[in-house]
């Protein structure tokens, strides 16, 4: 680890999570805790069934293991529920672990707290206040590694035991009012999923304009080619459409291409105004430019001038992880200050606005009974899928009346900027949630939360024996112990002398 400034620097400053009250000492956690290493078990004995889960850094967030060993072990790499796990790599954090017992895995240690001065849910709440400050302190052209003297050469405030205990019942009554806010706004972003998939799915089945279609009874029919039943019935769980709508294919109402091999060789670092859009730009119904943008010489562009899109071009990326289900997603192309062309694996869908409405089209090809047409024939091993032209051009549609297609985009997108704002406000709600965690832990540090061990001494009218005359007694009987340990007996005396 390579730290830009000494490491007691790091902690000279007591504010936020770093602060301590007057009346505590600060240890270092050598002396009131000890660490416990993972072992590099063998990868050949890692299993996917069988086994001793196995407890490696990414297990940490969630508390559970998908990877087993097979393999045998020493007792002390046992991880057991409610022990204190640290990653020392990455992003420096500890956590409480609720998960089945386990085995630790290398770059994760176990902080183990003599809990007979120092509380372990106390340790839990303060130490990531230190480790957070030895992460930003870590030199960022390195790769952030942290090491086991690193943690026990960390200065903790040490309160007694008895103050330690009646902070750690304060915090856990207000972090569980914190945390079940947070767990119930955790619940909202799946819930808006479902509103938006629920708005598209009564959109494109028209019950979203039945009142409205009473009141235009007079529509004519689309001027499209109706899918035959006999072909519809290939196509499983598309919805029921209304007597003035048809189904039709999506060549019909609009002109499929297929993405250009671009050579990334020939991509320049320089912003030239000429951007590829490859998969990682369509993103669940947008298209982001801002993503590892790639650009092209004017002269590229120019070759290739028959990939350039216009805006409501509709993408559609066609290859990606297949257990994610990375890929599928739909963007539509929005006016953009730069020339913006087709990359392979992503196709466009571009409209005669004139008699269809784009964004209807683009409503259409995120709905649930539509993503199931499309990776219907998906092809690929296991990890990658693709998916080719076939569902872009065959692929089912229902079409409405034109007058409706537009009615049907103006309500769905009213009550999308509904749910954007909904969505706004719980990722603002939830920005405050963590903040106020973060001022109670802090709060707790300074000594605010409750009376300390001090104060209550004086009002009570009592002596008051801080943590370090604890702490010193208990380093007296250490010695002593050692030195029992390492004195050599008295050989005895043979008889008759």
């Amino acid at each position: 680890m390579s730290l830009v400034v000494s490491f007691d620097y790091i902690f000279s400053q007591e504010s936020g999570l770093l602060a301590r009250h007057p009346s505590w000492e600060r240890v270092h956690l050598q002396e009131v805790a000890r660490v416990q290493n993972g072992d590099a078990f063998k990868s050949k004995l890692f299993s996917k069934e069988k086994g001793f889960p196995l407890i490696r850094i990414r297990d940490l967030f969630r508390s559970k293991s998908e990877t087993f060993y097979k393999g045998t072990y020493g007792h002390e790499f046992v991880v057991s529920r409610g022990d204190l796990l640290i990653g020392m790599d990455g992003d420096f954090a500890c956590h409480e672990w609720h998960g089945e017992p386990g085995l630790l895995n290398q770059r994760v240690c176990k902080i183990i707290p003599d809990e007979s001065v120092l509380d372990r849910k106390f340790l839990l709440f303060g130490i990531n206040g230190y480790l957070q400050a030895i992460k930003e302190a870590t030199s960022s052209q390195t790769v952030t590694h942290l090491s086991s003297r690193d943690i026990l050469r960390i200065p903790f405030p040490l309160p007694t035991l008895s103050e330690q205990q009646r902070i750690v019942a304060k915090v856990e009554a207000l972090l569980a009012r914190v945390n079940a806010a947070r767990q119930r706004l955790a619940k909202v972003p799946a819930i808006l999923k479902r509103f938006r998939q629920s708005v598209l799915a009564a959109a494109c089945s028209g019950r979203l304009t039945a009142a409205w279609r009473e009141e235009h009874a007079d529509l004519e029919h689309p001027l499209s080619n109706e899918i035959e039943p006999s072909v519809l019935e290939e196509w499983n769980d598309l919805p029921e459409i209304p007597d003035s709508w048809c189904w039709t294919t999506l060549r019909d109402v609009s002109a499929y291409q297929g993405g250009y091999a671009y050579l990334s060789k020939r991509f320049t670092e320089e912003e030239t105004g000429n951007q590829v859009l490859r998969i990682g730009n369509t993103r669940p119904g947008y298209v982001d430019e801002l993503i590892a943008p790639a650009f092209i010489t004017d002269e590229y562009a120019e070759e290739t001038e028959r990939f350039e899109l216009q805006p409501h071009d509709i993408l559609i990326s066609q290859t990606g992880t297949r257990y994610k289900r990375d890929y599928g997603f739909v963007g539509l192309v929005q006016v953009s200050s730069r020339r913006l062309f087709l990359n392979q694996r992503v196709s466009r869908l571009r409209c005669d606005s004139e008699r269809i409405e784009p964004r209807y089209v683009f409503s259409w090809l995120q709905t649930e009974p539509y993503r199931g047409c499309f990776f219907k024939d998906e092809t690929g091993n296991v990890n990658q899928g693709n998916v080719g032209a076939k569902p872009l051009k065959t692929g089912p549609i229902p079409l409405p009346p034109f007058p409706e297609q537009h009615e049907i985009v103006r309500r769905v997108e009213a009550l999308f900027r509904l749910a954007d704002a909904i969505e706004k406000r719980v990722a603002a709600a939830t920005a405050r949630a963590e903040k106020l965690t973060q001022a109670i832990l802090a709060k707790a540090f300074r000594g605010e939360l409750v009376p300390t061990e001090a104060e209550l001494a004086r009002a009570e009218g009592r002596d008051y024996e801080p943590a370090s005359v604890v702490l010193e007694r208990i380093r007296a009987e250490r010695a002593n112990a050692d030195t029992a340990k390492t004195r050599k007996p008295r050989r005895a005396r043979a008889k008759g002398r």
